[in-house]
């Protein structure tokens, strides 16, 4: 008896064990479809990491100086390192996710008609309510989340600055003051975040409490279908089941728009640096002329973006291939600037500039730098080998040529003495190097690729005695036969130049060589020269 009773309860035995048979495969085969979907989807998220921050990296590159004016590195690395990855790794999840619940509430809402038109007319109408609040609180998610990442951006430009600046911040004792200024930052994006916790609390209650008025609707007014006869219970607990999914999938559909919301927040800075095109302007010069290094500036004008002070005033400057000319004058007054419209860093407001008489900005970008090279009072080296430093940016420079500008520059006099010789690692910013010797290392990096124009922002200012000794000598051995724009405020140092500019009030006020312009002793050269002597104890 009890083997019939099994018999009919579970059927035949080996019948059982085939449809269990059949039954864990399947499942064996979607756990393995799931595992290769969770697979792909990842790879496709970390590739889409990698080519969005790719893109907005080369975009940042590619800016125009005043853009690094205008914004932190702090600002900008948090800009690659998470908000580049909150956006591609979102975005798979949210499409498959979108698709997934509108396919349920499409597909609910059309059976729920069947069931029962009225139920659903009243879960249709109040839907709009729920919509307006929802795009309400997108709006104010969107604002709050671009006020988070600026927020976020300013902790981080706080810290980058202290770490880079940890030795100043050690030697005036300043730890304290550098805390109480994150702190403040840090409390304001508390402040800020707050805001936004607040507003999701509000409305996820709201949208909660508006889905639990629609659900008592819901019953309220099956109950009284029924009591009429126009539905049955069976077709009310079904309309139950499939509002309850439907709502669920609505639910996760507000989520997902409000996340939407914060993410287009975080990704708005990304966008506009993406669409800026700044490649277009930056390689927007396409000539490579012959240049023998003159240099001619006509009418310029120019007034920094950032505040927009006129700096430059119609300046007219004309030099000679071969010569060396000193533009010389109080701070402030527009020597910088000139040396800054010469590199291209920025662009005149009216007028032109022209090498060898072709403007500047026709000329491709690559170029023109290869040919006018810049060695800054505070030269910027970067983490890596000497050998690095020197052939940076110059991919098809050899051996020779950076043993070659090596000893032109006296690099060779210290890299000699080291283990690691030219691979010795310099540390970030070149921490490990004098500052004599990062400058070295500066003018060979400018030298390693022949240019016809060698610029000289202060380049000694800032040596002692005998690195300055040296510098000027791997200088006047480098600059023979190629032109030479010095900016100097020791006037000893450039006494010697061919042609002297005296920069005043963004204009040339003097003109001429040391000698010249020493005859005028009402001239403004003259009276600097002199108070310099006069601070100098006459050791001119």
């Amino acid at each position: 008896m009890f083997k019939q009773m099994n018999k009919d309860m579970f059927g035949d035995g080996p019948h059982v064990i085939s449809s269990c048979s059949k039954w864990q495969s399947l499942r064996l085969f979607l756990i393995i479809l799931t595992s290769i979907r969770q697979h792909y989807m990842g790879l496709a998220k970390l590739r889409a990491t990698v080519d969005l921050r790719n893109l907005d990296y080369e975009s940042i590159l590619e800016q125009p100086i005043s853009f690094f004016d205008q914004n932190q590195s702090g600002e900008l690395s948090t800009l690659l390192a998470s908000n580049c990855g909150t956006i591609a790794s979102y975005t798979p999840d949210l499409i498959a996710s979108v698709a997934k619940d509108i396919f349920f509430v499409v597909g609910d809402v059309m059976y729920l008609v069947n069931l029962s038109w009225q139920l659903t007319l009243l879960v249709l109408v109040s839907a709009p309510v729920i919509g307006l609040v929802t795009i309400h609180f997108g709006d104010k998610k969107r604002m709050l989340s671009e006020e988070i990442v600026a927020s976020d951006s300013r902790c981080s430009g706080i810290t980058g600055e202290a770490f880079s600046g940890a030795r100043t911040i050690r030697s005036m004792a300043a730890e304290s003051n550098e805390l109480r200024r994150y702190y403040l930052v840090n409390e304001e994006n508390y402040s800020i975040r707050s805001k936004d916790v607040g507003s999701d609390s509000t409305h996820g209650f709201l949208v909660d409490f508006a889905w639990r008025l629609i659900s008592w609707g819901v019953y309220v007014c099956g109950h009284y279908l029924r009591e009429c006869n126009i539905m049955d219970g069976q077709a009310l607990s079904v309309f139950v089941v499939y509002h309850c999914r439907s709502l669920g999938a609505l639910t996760r559909l507000i989520k997902t728009y409000s996340d939407g919301m914060k993410t287009i927040g975080k990704f708005k800075k990304v966008l506009e640096i993406l669409s800026s095109n700044p490649k277009s302007q930056l390689n927007s010069g396409i000539e490579t002329p012959n240049v023998v290094g003159g240099i001619t500036i006509e009418n310029v004008d120019f007034a920094y973006e950032i505040n927009g002070k006129r700096i430059l005033k119609s300046l007219n400057l004309s030099i000679a291939p071969g010569q060396t000319v000193a533009l010389v004058g109080p701070s402030g007054h527009g020597k910088s600037t000139i040396v800054s419209l010469l590199q291209r860093f920025y662009a005149p407001t009216s007028g032109r500039i022209l090498l060898d008489q072709t403007p500047i900005v026709n000329i491709d970008h690559k170029f023109y730098h290869s040919k006018v090279a810049l060695v800054g009072q505070e030269p910027v080296l970067f983490s890596g080998t000497i050998r690095e430093n020197i052939l940076y940016g110059y991919d098809e420079g050899t051996e020779e040529d950076m043993i070659r500008v090596a000893r032109m520059a006296n690099v060779d006099e210290f890299v000699s003495k080291m283990t690691g010789g030219y691979d010795t690692v310099i540390g970030e910013r070149g921490i490990r190097l004098s500052g004599g010797q990062k400058q070295r290392v500066a003018i060979a990096r400018a030298l390693v690729r022949n240019p016809r124009i060698l610029i000289l922002d202060e380049a000694t200012s800032a040596l002692d005695v005998e690195s300055e000794a040296l510098v000027q000598q791997a200088l006047g051995r480098c600059s023979v036969g190629i032109t030479v724009i010095v900016i100097a405020h020791r006037l000893s140092t450039v006494r010697d130049a061919d042609k002297i500019a005296v920069i005043h009030e963004g204009c040339v006020a003097e003109w001429g060589s040391h000698r010249e312009l020493m005859r005028d002793t009402d001239g403004m050269y003259y009276k600097l020269v002199r108070r310099q002597m006069d601070l100098m104890d006459g050791n001119f």
